[in-house]
């Protein structure tokens, strides 16, 4: 039995707030009413003025600004150490269901807000309230008790029932006995492109919608402790390396298909035919399932190339690894690494899972070879079959998680090798519901998967055009895509706006970013707190870690204020390049654009929002000059 703790994605949203604007530059902030009652009302922006617990302004307190309590704070945001900051997807928690009076039981997400169980239990008190907005009571009776993680719980009736309250993905949902109440909706999640501009080629250079980087037929995605995402650029044949900058590199592979071990890099010797599926260890090796070369190949921290596993045969034979050894594979599709040094691989077309030790061995986890679906014991001779199994994860626990695409399910395999069905009933559609062989929750063609520290599973639904959630109780939502394809960023959930076009492999990292290879889009998507704040109006200081283009936060295609720059060509619209392109040149703001600050400006100063030149600067007119200052003889006196 998994531990039960759910993850929550607190990601920018309006949520019906009215976004009001204040100060000489035209700063935004956020509000419900003029007077809102607590955070839980304010917009979750990424610019907000100041706090709404204690200010009472109809806005909430953003990244750094001073709090009290975490209720000071905008969603997303918790208040440590009197400032707040950003609180990570995986443990921040929220509100459970309000009280009820004695006798009655109440839940409710209020307007805005997000709660989630967290890995402890705290003991709820008794008392009596209304249920928050949104909400609907039934009758129960009883004390109970709610995850505390990072989150507040909500106080019970009186009596001998209970009560619970869970959230996945920002949906709340309490339990009540003699009855269940469901509230309203969390905060959105936000899906943003991280690389790719929908275009299908071969470019390297800087990510985001409109930067110039480009993909084709992206598949499976892994993820390092550091920020740097890899994709397994299929259908050019190498691996891709997106930085925790957002710029996209060729980290092994020519662009040609191929076989050699070797150099890495895009004039490197080392060559891949076709890979499928892309890994990472705690060590910085980089594994790919190269499915055309039916070999595992490893990617050291140099960027070297060598072979694993495979010696080129399409079959499923076990034995020895490296090139010339004796096991074999028939179209490998994943690979995932292990904390112990083994690797896991999706043998597609045998319909078994391989595992390849630290030693190089190779063996069959489970499947009989069989195209088939049933759950039992592993082995090569054992009862379990799989047919297609796709994308593969492991946890720290040494559970085996894989995409079994033909029997649209998800499959778990523990360490002594007995196979379950986590979730799936077989039958193909996108129905969100319980988990388990028996279950109501559906898959169309599940691919990649992933799994966290929660042990909260991720699911690239490929022909479902949707990512999916099988948290640690077995439950299964929509976390992102409606169902059409496309290649829309946006708002994630099952009705709302964000589009996918064939998710394939799925990535989460230790913060709780999620990372998806969009195949059909050229592009990865992410969701999580990379993506927070890059939707909406915003200004140039507002976009941590992006820029700020045509008013929306998104990755930088182009240099910003005060970055590095080689000629103005690569400045973002309307800057200048100032030295040259030269050693030092930075990118700035020219006379009369807007401004946050001074050091925006191109060695002017930035006064009433505007960037003007001091005295002794260089003008063409006294509009050109700061105040109290004119231009005479061709400089500000």
């Amino acid at each position: 039995m998994r531990l039960s703790i759910v993850i929550s994605l607190q990601i920018t949203g309006l949520l019906g707030c009215q976004i009001v604007s204040e100060g000489p530059n035209d700063e935004f902030s956020c509000a419900v009413t003029a007077d809102c009652p607590a955070s839980q009302v304010c917009c979750a922006d990424l610019h907000c003025a100041s706090n709404c617990g204690t200010g009472g302004t109809g806005s909430c307190a953003s990244a750094d600004q001073v709090c009290q309590t975490s209720a000071d704070c905008c969603l997303g945001f918790a208040c440590s150490g009197g400032h707040c900051s950003f609180a990570p997807a995986n443990t921040a928690g929220g509100s459970s269901g309000g009280p009820g009076s004695s006798g009655n039981s109440s839940s409710a997400a209020s307007s805005g807000s997000t709660s989630a169980a967290g890995s402890g239990s705290g003991t709820t008190s008794n008392g009596s309230g209304p249920s928050s907005s949104g909400g609907t009571t039934s009758p129960s009776s009883g004390s109970g008790s709610a995850g505390s993680s990072g989150g507040v719980t909500g106080s019970a009736g009186t009596g001998g029932g209970s009560t619970s309250a869970t959230t996945t993905g920002g949906s709340t949902a309490g339990s009540a006995s003699g009855g269940s109440t469901t509230g309203s909706s969390g905060p959105p999640i936000a899906v943003v492109t991280l690389a790719g501009n929908g275009v299908a080629g071969y470019v390297d250079g800087s990510g985001g919608r409109t930067g110039p980087a480009e993909f084709d037929v992206p598949k499976a995605v892994a993820a390092d402790a550091y920020g740097n995402v890899y994709v397994a650029d299929s259908a050019n044949h190498c691996i891709r390396q997106i930085s925790a900058g957002g710029n996209v590199t060729t980290l092994a592979g020519s662009g040609q298909p191929g076989y050699a071990d070797g150099s890495p890099g895009p004039n490197g010797t080392a060559r891949f035919d076709t890979p499928f599926g892309v890994g990472v260890d705690a060590h910085g090796d980089v594994f790919v399932a190269d499915t055309f070369n039916q070999r595992i190949r490893r990617i050291d921290p140099s960027g070297n190339v060598t072979t694993v596993a495979g010696n080129g045969q399409a079959a499923s034979v076990d034995g020895t690894g490296g090139p010339s050894g004796t096991a074999s594979f028939d179209y490998p599709f994943d690979v995932a690494a292990d904390g112990a040094g083994n690797l896991y691989v999706t043998d597609a077309l045998s319909n078994r899972i391989r595992k390849i030790d630290s030693s190089g061995n190779v063996t069959t986890l489970a499947g009989n070879g069989t195209a088939g679906y049933a759950d039992g014991t592993g082995g090569p001779t054992g009862t379990a079959e799989f047919s297609y199994p796709y994308g593969i994860a492991v946890d720290a626990l040494g559970n085996v998680f894989v995409g079994d695409t033909n029997n649209d399910r998800i499959r778990e395999i523990d360490p002594l090798g007995n196979v379950t069905t986590l979730a799936g009933n077989g039958t193909k559609g996108s129905v969100d519901g319980s988990g388990g062989p028996g279950g109501t929750a559906e898959f169309h063609d599940p691919l990649g998967v992933a799994v966290d520290a929660a042990e909260n599973v991720y699911v690239a639904d490929g022909d479902g055009e949707r990512l999916r959630l099988i948290d640690a109780s077995g439950d299964v939502t929509t976390l992102a895509g409606n169902g059409t394809p496309g290649f829309v960023d946006g708002v994630g959930g099952p009705s709302d706006t964000a589009e996918l076009d064939f998710p394939d492999g799925i990535a989460v990292d230790q913060s709780g970013n999620v990372y998806v290879g969009d195949s059909n889009s050229s592009s990865v998507r992410v969701l999580g707190p990379r993506a927070a704040g890059w939707q909406g109006v915003c200004n140039p200081d507002d976009c941590s870690g992006g820029c700020c283009e045509n008013g929306a936060c998104v990755a930088c295609s182009c240099v910003p204020p005060a970055g590095a720059c080689q000629g103005s060509q690569l400045c973002c619209g309307g800057l200048l390049c100032q030295g040259g392109g030269g050693p030092g040149s930075l990118c700035c703001v020219p006379t009369h654009s807007s401004c946050d600050s001074s050091s925006d400006c191109c060695g002017s100063a930035c006064q009433g929002g505007q960037c003007l030149e001091g005295r002794g600067e260089v003008c063409n007119t006294s509009g050109d000059c700061v105040a109290g200052t004119s231009c005479t003889g061709g400089f500000c006196q």
